[in-house]
C-alpha cells in the first residue's frame, strides 16, 4: 500500500489523476464513478476476475503488477493464478523480473493471446530504495512471522479456507487441514526460538523485536510481549528492519526488504521452502552469540549472506540494484487500446452470467441473513488514516472516492 501511494503520488505531480481504492472498496459501481482510463490492479486471481473482464468490456485498460512478484518453485502457480479469459482481457503485466515475464508470455503464447508480460522491476522495492533511512547503531534481532491464514487479522478462518479451497482452489480440504498443522507448528517453532534467545541471554527481550505479518492477529504472541519482547505491528517495515542488525524468519518476502537495507537474515526451521528460505543463512545459536558479540565476524557473514542472496535474488528482481524501468512503465500504461470483438462478446455474456448470479446470492444472503456482521477488512478510511500520517495531499470526490492531489 505504501509504495503504490508512493508511486501514484508522483505520478499526480505529472497531472495524473490517481484514485487509491482498497480492494475490499472496488467494484462495478466504483469503476462506473470514477470512469478511469486504466486500473492497476495488485494481482490477477479468481477473486477480482469479474471486475477485470468487466473492465475489459468497459474499455478501461488493465494493468497488473503484483505485491508479491517473485516466482522461485512455483512457476505453474504464478503463471496459472488467473483462467485465460481473464488473462485475456489484461492488457499488460508489470513483471517483477526477466524470469517472471518469460513465464507470463509463454503462457500468452499458448493461447493465442499478444504477449503481455514487461520486467518492469517492483514499485514496492523502488520505494524501499527511495525511503531515506536513518540506520541505528543497535544489536536488536527482527524476527518476522508469517501466518495470517490460521490467525488472521482481517477476516476468518473459515474466509481464508473458501479463498484457498472454493475459490482459488489451490489446495483439497485435506491439504488445507494439513497446510494450517503445518503453519502452527512453524509458528511454535519460531516462539521456541525467541524464548531460547532469552533463556540462554543471547538477547534480552528489550533487544529483541517480533513483528506480525501485516495481515496476521498478534494475539498468539502476547506471553512473548509479557516476557518484554516487543510486538511491532503498526510500524513500517523498514523502520523496524533499520533497529536491528540481523533478521530471523520462517521464509518470508521480509527477507528482501532486509536486503534493501544490507541487513542479513537466518532461518528458522521448520520454514517455507521458497525462495526466502533459500536466501537466508542457517545458523546455530552458539554462532548467532559469536555474531551479537564479534563485528569482525558479523560484517564478514554479512558479506557473505547479502552477496550471494543478490545473486540468487536478481533474475526476479530486475530493480534490486538498478532502478525501476520507468520509461517502459508509462509507454505500457499509455498504449492505445486494441479492441477484439469475439473476446468481447464473449466475455460480455459470461459476465453477464457471472453478475446475475452474483445479485441472486447477495440477495438470498440478505434474506438469510440480514444481521451477519462483516469481517474487519483493509478500507478507504485506513488509506486516509495513512496519507494523513505520511502527511500525503489528498482529495475526496463527491462520491467519497480518494485521490491524490
Amino acid at each position: 500500500m505504501h509504495a503504490y501511494i508512493w508511486w501514484a503520488s508522483l505520478l499526480a505531480k505529472d497531472n495524473f489523476k490517481n484514485f487509491v481504492i482498497s480492494t475490499s472498496s472496488i467494484s462495478i459501481k466504483k469503476i462506473n464513478q470514477i470512469k478511469p482510463n486504466a486500473i492497476i490492479w495488485s494481482y490477477a486471481r479468481p477473486q477480482n476476475a469479474f471486475l477485470i473482464q468487466y473492465s475489459y468490456l468497459k474499455g478501461i485498460k488493465n494493468i497488473i503488477h503484483d505485491t508479491e512478484g517473485i516466482t522461485y518453485r512455483c512457476d505453474k502457480e504464478y503463471s496459472d493464478s488467473c483462467d485465460n479469459l481473464t488473462l485475456k482481457c489484461i492488457h499488460g503485466i508489470w513483471g517483477w523480473g526477466e524470469e517472471q515475464k518469460k513465464l507470463i508470455n509463454n503462457r500468452c503464447a499458448k493461447i493465442g493471446h499478444k504477449l503481455v508480460a514487461s520486467n518492469i522491476g517492483s514499485i514496492r522495492y523502488e520505494y524501499y530504495k527511495n525511503l531515506k533511512i536513518s540506520r541505528k547503531k543497535n544489536n536488536k534481532i527482527l524476527i518476522n512471522t508469517n501466518f495470517p491464514i490460521i490467525d488472521p487479522r482481517y477476516g476468518s478462518l473459515e474466509s481464508d479456507y473458501k479463498i484457498w479451497v472454493n475459490i482459488e482452489k489451490k489446495l483439497s480440504k485435506i491439504e488445507f487441514i494439513k497446510r494450517c498443522i503445518e503453519l502452527s507448528a512453524m509458528r511454535q517453532s519460531l516462539i521456541n526460538f525467541v524464548k531460547e534467545l532469552i533463556d540462554k541471554n543471547l538477547f534480552k527481550p528489550k533487544d529483541i523485536i517480533l513483528r506480525t505479518h501485516p495481515f496476521e492477529s498478534d494475539n498468539y504472541y502476547r506471553d512473548l510481549k509479557g516476557l518484554g519482547v516487543e510486538i511491532s505491528n503498526k510500524n513500517d517495515i523498514a523502520y523496524d528492519i533499520s533497529r536491528s542488525f540481523l533478521m530471523a524468519q520462517c521464509g518470508c518476502q521480509t527477507v528482501l526488504d532486509g536486503l534493501i537495507q544490507d541487513v542479513p537474515s537466518i532461518l528458522i526451521k521448520p520454514s517455507f521452502e521458497n525462495i526466502w528460505s533459500d536466501l537466508s543463512s542457517q545458523i546455530d545459536t552458539d554462532y548467532l552469540q559469536k555474531l551479537n558479540e564479534d563485528k569482525n565476524e558479523y560484517y564478514s557473514f554479512k558479506k557473505r549472506n547479502i552477496k550471494s542472496a543478490k545473486k540468487i535474488v536478481t533474475p526476479f528482481l530486475s530493480n534490486i540494484e538498478k532502478q525501476i524501468n520507468y520509461e517502459l512503465l508509462i509507454s505500457n500504461l499509455f498504449e492505445p487500446l486494441k479492441k477484439n470483438k469475439i473476446l468481447f462478446f464473449y466475455t460480455y455474456f459470461f459476465n453477464l452470467l457471472i453478475r446475475i448470479s452474483k445479485n441472486l446470492k447477495d440477495y438470498l444472503r440478505f434474506l438469510l441473513y440480514p444481521r451477519k456482521i462483516l469481517n474487519k477488512k483493509l478500507t478507504n478510511e485506513i488509506l486516509i488514516k495513512y496519507m494523513l500520517k505520511k502527511k500525503i495531499p489528498y482529495s475526496i470526490d463527491s462520491n467519497n472516492n480518494i485521490y491524490l492531489d
